[in-house]
């Protein structure tokens, strides 16, 4: 017995609009109903078949229902209110209730963060190294294939939120990033140098690390394919089909190419290159700084900042500039001593998050509720659009050298396809086992079998049909550097909007970070690292 085609749909207050066909339940399973050998005799066997139906519902985990985005809401709404003690509260209550889970890293990742943001540079080390031994951990699980494989089918009849969060490439090197810059923060420049080290090799395997994620991602739909009859296989179609019939999903993918900014790169973060250019300008290494400074100019040719920065140590080194540089105005003070530099984190970086696509059954035999549900990026305003610094008299303004939306965009745009083309075949999967449950249990048990069946099934079905929105939430929206000569009075001002900071730096000391970190018109934070 075959049930109806039906369609993917949005719901809406207004008509429902149809989007990706789908074939028979039936035929996507690809095997024959069987008979059940009895009938339920009572009504106490009918409601512990209910039961069994809502077992895998009330087993699971929150995490497996409820998004990342929701569960983080509590947290960011601190953070964004400059409550940092109650969002670093939060965030250490997950990560200590979360270790050894599938989303250990990503709570480590925003404990960490808060922690560097409210200047606990030691105790964010400590957290920044969780998160990279948790990595670590998953990368070398990822060897294990039949363990991976066992999660894959999982999350098939679940969700993706039922496999480990190993982090976007970005994330991975961020973590060396900061944790040179809290190393820089205690004044250890030697251990921030080794940090530098382990993050040019982060950004060095990442383009590997990701081929072979894309490769096994599309080894697992062929795979999933294979395993359907030839008609729903056919039905689930490709990522282009899936977007040519349905409006909605073309609209993000749309909109997540439109934040990619492919102008940096592949998986690079054009703030993490300039970090390590400054390090290296810290220790006198200009040769090595020329370098980041001149793969920074490939990407950012506009970038004045940091033309200027490649014409000053160009000229320390006696090197040639690269062609049209030849005018590039190189600064009138050293980048290596007797410097200040600003690092300004303004804002909340892009974040994922959930949109569904229900899907609507007609008569005679509904499964009940069914959809997909996706990530999508949401981007936030930035709470100031400049940043300045005032010194013996003379005016030095922030210039933007990463946009954290285009980063993530830029990344999320290469994986998109597989998200969507898997949770596709994921449904036809589910809607297969749906339809097969409730005409067993109608076979079985009758009227109250079958209404059983398709209100168990429909609730486990809702319950897990939550989008992975996993992400680290706490970065900025943009990293903005200035520097400028160490002033002769020590004094300086950092001015943002109705915010101005006066700063006496210490007669001692002749170079210095200034980080300044502003998630949102509430909090703004001025730290000072002093060699």
């Amino acid at each position: 017995m075959q049930a109806p085609e039906y369609e993917f749909c949005r719901l809406t207050t207004s008509a429902v609009q149809p989007a990706c066909r789908l074939t028979s339940p039936c035929a996507a399973a690809g095997k024959p109903l069987r008979r059940a050998r009895g009938r339920f005799s009572n009504s106490r066997c009918r409601l512990k078949y209910f039961g069994l139906l809502l077992a895998p519902v009330l087993l699971c985990s929150c995490s497996s229902i409820f998004t990342s985005r929701s569960i983080k809401e509590p947290m960011m709404t601190a953070y964004l209110a400059g409550n940092m003690q109650e969002a670093e509260r939060i965030a250490d209550d997950y990560a200590a209730s979360r270790e050894g889970s599938g989303d250990e890293l990503m709570w480590r990742l925003e404990q960490a963060k808060i922690r560097f943001d409210i200047g606990k540079y030691k105790e964010s080390l400590q957290a920044f190294e969780m998160a990279e031994k948790a990595v670590a951990n998953f990368d070398e699980r990822a060897k294990i294939s039949a363990r991976e494989a066992g999660a894959e089918v999982g999350s098939a009849f679940t969700n993706p939120n039922a496999l480990p969060y190993r982090g976007f490439m970005f994330d991975r090197v961020l973590i060396n990033a900061y944790k040179s810059l809290c190393y820089l923060a205690l004044g250890d420049k030697p251990g921030a140098m080794v940090e530098i080290r382990r993050m040019h090799q982060r950004q060095k395997e990442a383009k590997e690390y990701f081929d072979a994620e894309i490769r096994k991602a599309e080894a697992q739909i062929k795979a999933q394919r294979t395993e359907m009859s030839e008609e729903s296989a056919r039905s689930s179609g490709n990522f282009d089909s899936i977007l040519a019939s349905n409006p909605e999903l073309k609209k993000s993918s749309d909109e997540v190419k439109t934040l990619s900014k492919k102008i940096y790169g592949d998986f690079i973060n054009p703030f993490t290159i300039y970090l390590s250019a400054v390090n290296y300008l810290l220790d006198s290494n200009c040769n090595d700084a020329s370098v980041d400074l001149r793969n920074l100019q490939k990407a950012m040719p506009d970038n004045h900042l940091v033309a200027s920065d490649l014409a000053t140590v160009s000229r320390r080194i006696g090197a040639s500039l690269p062609d049209g540089m030849k005018n590039a105005p190189a600064w009138d003070y050293s980048l290596e001593k007797n410097v200040v530099y600003v690092i300004f984190e303004n804002g909340i970086t892009a974040a994922l998050k959930e949109q569904k696509i229900q899907i609507i059954l007609p008569p005679p035999i509904p499964t009940g509720y069914s959809g997909i549900a996706f990530p999508v990026i949401e981007t936030f305003p930035e709470p100031y659009s400049s940043l300045h610094i005032e010194a013996d008299g003379r005016r030095f303004e922030a210039t933007t050298i990463s946009d954290m939306d285009s980063v993530l965009g830029s990344e999320f745009n290469e994986i998109f396809p597989y998200i969507i083309t898997r949770l596709v075949i994921s449904t036809v999967v589910k809607e297969a086992s749906a339809f097969a449950a409730q005409m067993a249990a109608a076979q079985a048990g009758g009227e109250l079998g079958k209404w059983s069946a398709v209100a168990g099934m429909s609730i486990y079905k809702y319950a897990f049909n939550t989008a992975d929105t996993r992400c680290w939430q706490t970065l900025p929206k943009k990293y903005m550097i200035a520097h400028l000569p160490r002033p002769q009075d020590s004094r300086l001002s950092i001015c943002a909007g109705s915010r101005s900071e006066t700063i006496k730096l210490s007669s001692d000391k002749n170079t210095a970070i200034i980080h300044v970190r502003a998630p949102s018109p509430n909090y703004f934070s001025v730290k000072v690292f002093e060699f």
